[in-house]
């Protein structure tokens, strides 16, 4: 079976034309499927510009047929042609269907006729593409220009020419486009060779755009040549002729070559499978011409094209025309690519990097929402220098000197003084249970666990006063259980489904202990569940009293001190006997630091419940749910924490049920980063469920470990598509209001992770980073000028004390929190919707965000230097991009949630450690990133070494 040398469609042998094209063929014999017809070309068919030849550059024939044939711009919507000459079937004159008035005849050829005619009805002046006679009525001509029609409608671009309708008149079927008043790219190089550098550009801008609305629509058009690109009489392109076009996703048979093989990339040629990076190929064939005036590769037939192109790579544009612009030869070069993978990605990525213009202005001024393949496209490649990334990182070093120093000033773990490590108070709030409460052997302890936490009570108190009474801000917590611990209750705003606390699960089984020990081991609190019903009830045991001598030392008191009084306490749980003491006579004037007063009580003689008592103590809390009062630092806390859970309701509920619709219509029109939301989305789903994971507590229990998996799963998957929903329904409208926000974002959940712009804007948001830790720092340095004193970092993680676990935990609740901090950018994003104005909205967003992150006991001090870090937060966003936003938010968390400290002694110093690792690391990296190809030590001393050694 021969093929078509034209559209490389296969014929049989006895056929006079080609069933695909129309062009009529002589009987060829098969041969190698990717040669087609291989005869040598005439003189007037060879490489050699040829005023007298037909349509195509001379190149390489557009199409190769047995005989000499009238000019081929037939294909076209409105390539020019003597119509005094030839008229076609259609006389000037003649009304087609009342409507249409035929002026004149445009061209013909293989791929049929297309008239000049006037549309009666509208009063405009349209082409009319009709099939060839001969080919009217057949099946698979009639499919390609149905096909033609179909796809060509999904495009709509001021570079496509326009396909309006397709109608029938007489059995002859034709389609109706945009009548273009110019001539075809062919014609013109034909003409006058090739265009001036400038006009080049500007043509090749427009062939880009063109294109990239096609390939967004998912239409590739496999068969971009000059004869299918007009220019009209303002010199605006019209890529025209998508009868050959097809849908990305559709599969193609294997030997399905069609188009024109001169222009075809060579895996089309070879019938293999057609994606975005053929067209870019044939995109630059074509520019290649555009701007050298002559094709890369002078064949005299197919067969030596494809030997050519398999054997050669093209020449430089340079060695044509020398003062051709580097960056134009590099990107064409990089279209001709052998390999599809070696070619740009995208048309928008040939757009950005060709000389001056901004595609993404041109998009948005065309009143256009630019796609994420643009956006990531626009701005420039270029990071620091050496000297400018130098001098930011030293900076940078400094101001992380500058937390440390601080940090031993403000940091609750530094002033809490903690003198033992996390497991020696676990061993110690153990012996504690066994000695107080005592072992029972019906109910062997199965399971335990222990952690830090902050004491609302003490928030607010000064430090020496703390210290004075052996007490401290930061507590340890110890819980045993005989049945595994359980979580029920899971967190709203954090993502601990299974993390067992000091309150979680409720301690309602029989034997459970909870301890809580000062930082510095001194006993606080301890209760026991006592059981529902009792085996002996006349038991003597029962009015044993224990010696209370034990219990005050545990407590760092002694019991002369205190004199018996009434309970006021009830305990936890059923007691038989209740005990209370208060401080004895506290010396004249003095401020007693020491507690004021103790309650107890016990069961069958064992101690089951003994509480140190302040002033301020508002709570049992081994059962938190038993509130003495609403008074103090702890409802103060509450108030903050129920606002935000109002915050949360009333404008996150809302806030889901609208991105929702905004989402799935975002994806209705194909505006969506599905792609990108995607990336985004297994990320962090990942980062979440592992997080939580690692916080989860873990038995022994297969059915336990089963639900803990599952549970943490389902909680994650189910943020993840929380956040997944706002991306897809918000992130379009940022690329259309704030586009060069997600530029470096763009490039970076694209996967280009050592782009030097993605590290400059990194490094940028480090020094960001780690200026709202220095902020927040002194913040907590100027609000003790309030208290009388320093109160501390609230915001640290008491977690990162417990080792490497804990460390991880701390890590991935840092990473996670850098993540979702794009709904602050979304969050931002509403408010200049609503309002219309950026001002307004960045007002009302750091309103909103200041009063979330500070409570009624804060001063003006502390709501001052919030709001200062919401405005730092968005200037970093709208100046320099989300991803400057993220890593600001992950150093700045890293540099005030670990204990950081100067003093490399203390037995915490390591994990630490871990968070400067992991600021300085994230610091270093976008350093050597943003300097791309650059010398690390500059060209100063490069060119120096170069001098030496040629000395």
């Amino acid at each position: 079976m021969a093929v078509c040398p034209g559209c490389s469609s296969e014929i049989l042998a006895s056929s006079r034309f080609c069933a695909n094209c129309g062009a009529a063929v002589e009987a060829i014999e098969a041969g190698d499927p990717r040669l087609g017809a291989t005869r040598e070309l005439t003189a007037s068919e060879s490489g050699e510009p040829n005023p007298t030849a037909g349509s195509g550059t001379g190149s390489v024939l557009d199409s190769i047929t047995g005989e000499a044939e009238a000019p081929e711009p037939g294909d076209l919507s409105g390539s020019m042609a003597d119509s005094s000459i030839q008229h076609g079937r259609f006389l000037p004159g003649t009304v087609l269907d009342e409507r249409y008035r035929i002026v004149g005849l445009l061209g013909q050829g293989g791929m049929g006729e297309v008239y000049r005619a006037d549309d009666l009805k509208l009063g405009q002046s349209v082409a009319l593409k009709f099939l060839p006679e001969a080919l009217a009525n057949d099946p698979t001509r009639l499919e390609l220009l149905h096909n033609e029609v179909r796809l060509a409608r999904q495009v709509s671009h001021p570079n496509v020419c326009r396909v309006y309708d397709i109608g029938e008149i007489d059995g002859q079927h034709f389609l109706s486009m945009e009548f273009i008043d110019g001539e075809d790219l062919s014609g013109l190089m034909r003409r006058i060779g090739r265009l001036p550098s400038d006009k080049g550009v500007d043509i090749a801008r427009q062939l880009c755009g063109g294109l990239y609305a096609a390939h967004e629509k998912g239409v590739l058009h496999r068969d971009l040549k000059p004869a299918n690109i007009m220019l009209d009489g303002r010199g605006q392109v019209r890529i025209t002729d998508f009868g050959l076009a097809r849908l990305t996703d559709a599969e193609t048979a294997s030997g399905n070559r069609v188009g024109t093989p001169a222009y075809m990339a060579p895996e089309q040629l070879a019938g293999e499978a057609v994606t975005i990076q053929s067209d870019i190929y044939s995109l630059g064939l074509v520019l290649h011409e555009v701007f050298t005036g002559q094709p890369v590769y002078h064949a005299n037939s197919i067969a030596e094209l494809v030997r050519l192109r398999d054997e050669s790579s093209p020449s430089t544009l340079s060695s044509v025309v020398p003062d051709i612009d580097p960056a134009v030869e590099r990107v064409i070069l990089r279209c001709l690519e052998k390999e599809p993978t070696r070619r740009p990605g995208s048309v928008v990525q040939i757009a950005a990097a060709l000389p001056g213009g901004d595609p993404l202005a041109a998009a948005l001024a065309a009143g256009e929402t630019p796609s994420p393949e643009l956006v990531a496209a626009s701005g420039d490649n270029t990071g620091f220098t050496p000297r400018t990334g130098g001098i930011l990182l030293g900076v940078f070093m400094l101001l992380v000197v500058a937390v440390v120093l601080l940090s031993d000033r403000v940091s609750f773990v530094v002033r809490s003084r903690l003198e033992s490590k996390p497991d020696v108070l676990e061993a110690k709030a153990r012996d504690i249970a066994s000695e107080l409460v005592g072992k029972n052997a019906d109910l062997p302890v199965r399971d335990s666990t222990y952690g830090y936490w902050f004491n609302p009570d003490q928030l607010m108190r000064q430090h020496d006063e703390l210290q004075e009474s052996g007490d401290g801000k930061l507590e340890f917590w110890y819980r045993q259980s005989p049945a595994y611990l359980n979580p029920q209750h899971p967190f709203l705003y954090t993502r601990q489904p299974r993390k067992v606390t000091l309150s979680d699960p409720h301690p309602n089984e029989t034997g459970m202990v909870g301890v809580r020990l000062s930082a510095r081991g001194w006993l606080r609190e301890i209760s026991l569940v006592t059981p529902l019903t009792e085996s002996s009830p006349d038991d003597t045991s029962s009015k044993t009293e224990p010696t209370w001598q034990r219990p005050f030392e545990l407590a760092g008191l002694q019991l002369d001190d205190y004199k018996p009084a009434s309970p006021q306490w009830t305990p936890p749980g059923y007691s038989e006997q209740r005990f209370a003491w208060v401080l004895a006579e506290p010396p004249g004037n003095k401020r007693e630091s020491r507690p004021n007063r103790v309650e107890a009580a016990t069961y069958h003689g064992r101690v089951s419940y003994f509480q140190v008592l302040h002033d301020w103590t508002t709570r049992q809390w081994t059962v938190p749910s038993r509130k003495q009062n609403s008074l103090g630092t702890a409802a103060q806390v509450e108030e903050s924490i129920q606002f935000s859970s109002a915050i949360f309701f009333l404008i996150g509920g809302p806030l889901l049920v609208i991105s929702s619709f905004l989402a799935l219509r975002n994806l209705r029109q194909g505006s969506a980063d599905k792609k990108g939301a995607l990336r985004f989305a297994v990320v962090l789903a990942l980062v979440d469920w592992g997080t939580a994971l690692l916080e989860a507590h873990h038995t022994l229990s297969p059915s336990l470990e089963m639900t803990t998996l599952i549970s943490c799963l389902v909680n994650s998957v189910g943020r993840t598509i929380r956040f997944w929903i706002y991306y897809v329904a918000l992130e379009p409208h940022v690329r259309r209001i704030w586009p060069r926000v997600l530029i470096s974002w763009s490039r970076f959940v694209d996967g280009r992770l050592t782009d030097p712009l993605v590290g400059r804007e990194i490094l940028v948001g480090c020094l960001f980073g780690v200026f709202l830790a220095i902020l927040f720092e002194l913040r907590l340095e100027l609000d003790g000028f309030r208290h009388g004193g320093i109160i501390g970092n609230r915001l640290w993680s008491p977690e990162a004390l417990l080792g490497g676990k804990g460390i991880a935990e701390t890590f991935g609740n840092i990473v996670f929190g850098a993540m979702t901090n794009i709904f602050a950018l979304l969050t931002l994003l509403i408010f200049r919707i609503i309002t219309r104005k950026d001002w307004l909205a960045i007002v009302l967003f750091t309103a909103m965000f200041t009063k979330i992150n500070t409570s009624g006991s804060d001063g003006v001090i502390t709501y001052v230097f919030v709001a200062l870090v919401q405005l730092t937060t968005v200037a970093a966003a709208l100046r320099f991009g989300l991803l400057t936003m993220m890593s600001a938010a992950l150093v700045q968390t890293a540099l005030t949630r670990f204990p950081i400290t100067g003093n490399l002694a203390e037995w915490y110093a390591a994990s630490g450690l871990v968070g400067l690792g992991i600021a300085v690391g994230l610091a270093l990296i976008a350093f050597y990133v943003s300097l791309g190809d650059q010398s690390l030590l500059g060209n100063r001393l490069a060119d120096s070494k170069k001098t030496t050694l040629s000395g």
